[in-house]
């Protein structure tokens, strides 16, 4: 799948995912959501992919998160991924960047994580708020394959729900 492939450009990662998150600081202040981030102090910021992909999938996941509480925090990290995280989930050893999400307000049991990323695994949902959830995460999870990328979600004690992407710092060239 290619998504806006003209789109690729080095670019600052932390402006792009800080627009992001002030847009849905925005959206979210009537519900009493905060969206905070973290960023590893030696993080190099600027990245070659897809920026209007990149933007598009971290609106999808914040804004979903959000929409699954009804107060509470939305956290949002991002850090280089070290080798020795890459070796122990068989991700190809190279430059990249994991990006977490995650909210400790999010109800949702170990039984879902298999089909959350699969939209036609709820299509005989009767609840909208289900639906909708795995259209916004299909997407997300097609997006970070296009970015070169891998995405899953756990469950973690004191953290509750965790999204974690991981793409590389330079989408090889097409």
């Amino acid at each position: 799948m290619i998504i806006w492939s003209i789109d690729e450009k080095y670019f600052d990662i932390i402006d792009a995912l800080d627009s992001i998150i002030k847009s849905n600081r925005n959206l979210y202040s009537d519900k009493n959501i905060f969206i905070e981030s973290e960023v590893d102090k030696d993080f190099k910021k600027t990245v070659y992919q897809k920026k209007l992909s990149f933007k598009l999938m971290m609106q999808n996941l914040i804004e979903t998160m959000a929409r699954e509480i009804d107060l509470g925090r939305v956290y949002v990290g991002i850090s280089d991924a070290d080798e020795e995280f890459l070796k122990a989930r068989n991700i190809p050893i190279e430059s990249s960047i994991l990006i977490t999400v995650s909210s400790n307000n999010v109800t949702i049991f170990e039984t879902e994580l298999e089909t959350l990323f699969n939209p036609y695994a709820v299509v005989d949902s009767t609840s909208k708020k289900n639906i909708s959830r795995a259209l916004a995460l299909g997407t997300v999870s097609n997006i970070a394959k296009d970015l070169g990328g891998v995405i899953w979600a756990e469950i973690l004690p004191m953290k509750g729900l965790v999204f974690n992407i991981v793409i590389p710092r330079e989408k090889a060239h097409e």
